[in-house]
């Protein structure tokens, strides 16, 4: 999702808080899917909000490193 989120803020060339703030969007959207959706609870994410709380380091450094490299590669 990190990936896909980083190929989107290349393509619609965001910058700076507009990336930023595409991101946390579609995290918190993900976080709405696996609780209301897919039906995924506390008993199945072992808490309250480790849900929330699961993947963000990996989302968040994922996004920004592919963001990253893409924009290095070919600057918009």
């Amino acid at each position: 999702m990190a990936v896909l989120t980083a190929f989107l803020c290349y393509i619609l060339q965001l910058r700076g808080l507009n990336g930023l703030a595409l991101a946390a969007s579609i995290y918190l959207l993900s976080i709405i899917v696996f609780k209301n959706i897919l039906r995924y609870g506390e008993v199945e994410l072992q808490g309250k909000y480790k849900v929330t709380i699961l993947g963000l380091g990996t989302y968040i450094f994922t996004w920004a490193a592919i963001w990253i490299l893409l924009y290095t590669l070919n600057p918009y």
